[in-house]
């Protein structure tokens, strides 16, 4: 749960289906957009970034993002598929 007035943990998950794509494009949106919805300095974000498909259950970061959510260290978490 989000809280206003402490430091948010967020976790940023990025799945890119092609090599050829760089996920790194997608930190100064999200930055940005976090700055305006917590506030500058008002959050940490981990990240998990991998090529693989949407439909393999094996995705290791995928899982380790759901086991880290599952022992609550997020307040929230944002996924972008690219």
């Amino acid at each position: 749960m989000v809280v206003a007035g402490r430091i948010n943990k967020l976790a940023f998950y990025c799945r890119m289906n092609h090599r050829n794509r760089d996920y790194t494009q997608f930190i100064p949106e999200v930055s940005q957009t976090l700055d305006k919805r917590f506030g500058k300095g008002n959050w940490e974000m981990q990240m998990f970034y991998e090529i693989a498909s949407g439909v393999d259950p094996a995705r290791k970061e995928f899982n380790r993002l759901k086991m880290e959510m599952r022992a609550g260290k997020f307040d929230a978490v944002i996924i972008i598929t690219a």
